[in-house]
């Protein structure tokens, strides 16, 4: 099984970088690119065409994943509020984040499934 191919977008650069860290030793992921305004990103996405775009946010609002679902119609976003460590999946679930398995699980398969 290939692994899921990951675009990081987050205004913090701490936060891309760490996420990009965490992610690295998971065999299941690959991170393909990463952007730090969703401007900068769409382009890209387009592009590199990832399985999941993961966008860090520090407040939670639906317009920068709806300018990702018009750029790529069917991407799973998963959407985490860096305050909150809510996680957000498209199709959508939520759930908080209290570990790297958590975001893991979020990007595998049954990321739609329902979960508090």
């Amino acid at each position: 099984m290939r692994p899921k191919r990951i675009f990081i977008v987050s205004d913090s650069l701490l936060f891309v970088r760490g996420l990009e860290n965490l992610l690295a030793v998971e065999p299941q992921v690959e991170i393909i690119g990463d952007a730090l305004s969703i401007d900068r990103a769409l382009k890209r996405i387009e592009a590199d065409l990832p399985d999941v775009v993961i966008l860090g946010t520090s407040n939670h609002g639906n317009q920068e994943e709806l300018n990702l679902l018009k750029a790529r119609p069917g991407i799973r976003i998963i959407s985490l509020n860096l305050h909150s460590n809510d996680l957000f999946t498209y199709c959508v679930t939520r759930r908080r984040v209290t570990s790297v398995t958590d975001l893991i699980e979020a990007i595998g398969a049954d990321a739609c499934s329902a979960q508090d």
